[in-house]
């Protein structure tokens, strides 16, 4: 698969594409050690942690920045300037980037929006639904993939806790060498 691929079907879903294993403990020990590092909608309990290195407490995930990155012909470079700081551009040959881990604990429905890149997402713990430019609905379940042009609106909600890791694809043009 390729990054035009996605562009030309809007979506592509991968069901039970990469098992990651962790449970609510460790996601949970995962948000309170970034609590100083994370975005809330704290009326909802949806939290965004500004963690592109999870690694530490989640390792299933590098093995699948690396499958990921591999599948499009690119290699996962973990020194790229993008994860280190979330002010710099990447420098690394890679594609696919970590743009955070996202918790809900509640039925948050997240708005219809476009992501600014193409990205991602890998739901690990609970299932999420995904209404896709007004029309189709998905339903993601742990160890499946959505890849999502950036021309898709979307929405997202969930019925239950939910935790997955949104990813997004930085193109070559953009790239700072």
């Amino acid at each position: 698969m390729d990054i035009e691929t996605i562009k030309n079907a809007g979506y592509i879903v991968k069901p039970n594409h990469f098992q990651v294993n962790t449970d609510w403990p460790t996601v949970l020990d995962l948000i309170y050690k970034n609590s100083d590092n994370a975005k809330t909608n704290g009326k909802d309990l949806w939290i965004k942690i500004k963690d592109r290195l999870p690694f530490g407490h989640i390792p299933d995930l590098k093995g699948f920045c690396e499958q990921l990155n591999k599948e499009f012909d690119s290699t996962y470079t973990q020194t790229c300037d993008f994860n280190q700081n979330w002010e710099k551009r990447c420098n690394c040959p890679g594609i696919w980037h970590i743009d955070g881990p996202v918790v809900s604990l509640t039925s948050t429905h997240i708005s219809k929006h476009k992501d600014i890149a193409i990205a991602a997402y890998i739901q690990i713990l609970g299932n999420s639904f995904w209404k896709l430019d007004d029309k189709n609905t998905l339903v993601l379940k742990p160890s499946d993939v959505v890849f999502i042009s950036n021309t898709i609106s979307h929405e997202v909600w969930g019925e239950g806790p939910r935790f997955g890791v949104l990813l997004f694809a930085i193109e070559e043009k953009k790239k700072v060498r």
